[in-house]
């Protein structure tokens, strides 16, 4: 059945005014408009398994793979984060942007470049955590000779602090280290020029043989199990990612038919994932001429599905993939003001999350700081903007929000409100895996994570401290959450 939320939202576009998005999303949609979308189109008819491609090329095997790969490694693993002296505070006295807090720090002084890349962390988290599948974003990237940037953040550092706050988790740990040997791969085949006239494909999965349970824990997101396609390109010189958002299954606990797409893409194109791990895929894209993909990433989805009889892995009506594609820009504008309320509010917190603290400390509390008033104001957004899926929020905040719609469309207002606090206060967000932040050597999932009733237990005197939900300097319990949270009041 056709989802109602998504003509609902077209009929909403037909007449919304509009405006450009906060962070760089660039306009596209259809043959002529799509940055790449001039390119020839091969016949679908060429398009079959005995007759793969020749010029498309593994990048794991090109020449020096192998030392680029152990130069990007390196790189994550030096500068632990445990390991930084205690009187190491955040310093944005230079550029380039380094983190999130660093972010922070510039944009409070009114510096565009800092402004731009918070407001585009911010949109990428609010897109992330909105549509777990279907939606379509396109990032221009920037290089010089040393590293590729966005908004400023070089992609070094972003890959560095990924590892050293990821989770040790044996889901986790191999993925971060996969990721970090793409980001390096994709400036080598730019300084070539080879992205000119070909994309960088990777596709990175939910992972498998994981209970739901333990795949909500991590932050993958189980009711989809979607991947992420990312497809890496140039045009006169200027740099490009796009990805797409598809699902792993047609419908919440349908059979995963994610790999299925993927491995019967790569044979299409000649080469083999069979038998390789999610990560071991994610570490191991493809360079496809731009010849055979007419219109970037969203001809990368159409390809993977013509078996499926899916739409962006969603057992909904096919539509035109470059017209979409445009919808999920046009979409993502009504984000602008929630993008500019949670900068303005995480610039007002500035000296509480990062002034005097060390810089790992800083930035992680920032990180989670961004993340959680992103949830905050999707929740709310939610309550009418029906393309949002209650299920993102967790099944205890998606039950109450559903509630909550039910009776606002019954004129119960103030019964709505009522179901709409409990689901912002049961509501557990987040954008992507790995979201276990690790710091000092400590899991500070194992106290955010704790239940409301064990939270404010056992201790008659609670200490000053600092709440791991809300980052409020108040009295705290043991597992440090403060009582306002506990009562779903604050955060």
């Amino acid at each position: 059945m056709a989802e109602p939320a998504l003509q609902l939202e077209r009929t909403e576009f037909e007449t919304a005014p509009s405006r450009a998005p906060v962070f760089e999303v660039i306009p596209g949609g259809g043959e002529t408009s799509s940055p790449i979308g001039n390119l020839e189109a091969v016949d679908d008819t060429m398009r079959h398994e005995a007759d793969p491609y020749t010029d498309v090329i593994k990048v794991s095997d090109m020449e020096g793979d192998a030392e680029l790969v152990a130069k990007a490694q390196r790189n994550i693993k030096t500068r632990l984060v445990g390991g930084l002296a205690v009187e190491e505070t955040v310093q944005a006295d230079k550029k380039p942007i380094k983190n999130t807090a660093e972010s922070i720090i510039w944009a409070s002084r009114g510096d565009a470049e800092g402004n731009a890349m918070l407001s585009a962390n911010i949109g990428t988290e609010m897109r992330e955590q909105a549509y777990k599948a279907g939606d379509v974003i396109t990032i221009r990237l920037q290089v010089d000779d040393d590293d590729i940037y966005q908004h400023g953040q070089r992609m070094r550092d972003v890959q560095r602090n990924a590892y050293q706050l990821a989770s040790d988790d044996p889901v986790i740990r191999p993925r971060t280290e996969a990721e970090a040997n793409n980001v390096p791969r994709m400036k080598r085949l730019y300084d070539a020029g080879l992205l000119e006239d070909n994309i960088y494909v990777r596709f990175s999965m939910c992972a498998e043989d994981v209970p739901d349970e333990k795949l909500d824990e991590l932050n993958f997101f189980s009711s989809t199990k979607s991947m992420s396609v990312q497809a890496a390109y140039s045009e006169n010189g200027q740099l490009f990612d796009e990805v797409a958002m598809v699902a792993g299954v047609k419908e919440k606990g349908g059979e995963r038919h994610d790999r299925r797409m993927v491995e019967r893409f790569a044979r299409l194109f000649g080469h083999s994932y069979e038998g390789m791990s999610v990560p071991e895929i994610l570490n191991d894209g493809m360079m496809i001429p731009k010849k055979y993909i007419k219109d970037g990433v969203v001809d990368i989805v159409r390809i993977m599905e013509e078996d499926e009889g899916t739409f962006f892995g969603r057992d909904v009506p096919k539509q035109d993939y470059g017209e979409y594609k445009e919808f999920c820009e046009q979409r993502a504008v009504r984000f602008d003001e929630d993008v500019a309320s949670v900068r303005k509010e995480l610039i007002a917190e500035k000296d509480k999350l990062i002034t005097g603290r060390e810089l790992s400390e800083a930035n992680m509390l920032a990180t989670r700081r961004l993340s959680k008033l992103v949830e905050q104001k999707l929740v709310d957004r939610a309550f009418s903007d029906l393309s949002i899926e209650p299920e993102v929020f967790g099944e205890e905040s998606a039950q109450n929000l559903i509630r909550a719609r039910e009776l606002s469309r019954l004129g119960e207002h103030h019964e709505a409100q009522a179901f709409m606090q409990v689901a912002r206060a049961t509501a557990k967000g987040g954008s992507c895996p790995a979201a276990l932040l690790k710091i000092f050597g400590g899991e500070i999932a194992e106290s955010a994570a704790v239940s409301k009733e064990n939270a404010w237990a056992g201790t008659d005197k609670p200490a000053r401290g600092t709440c791991v939900n809300c980052n409020k300097r108040t009295k705290v319990g043991v597992k440090n959450w403060c009582k306002g949270c506990i009562k779903g009041h604050c955060g």
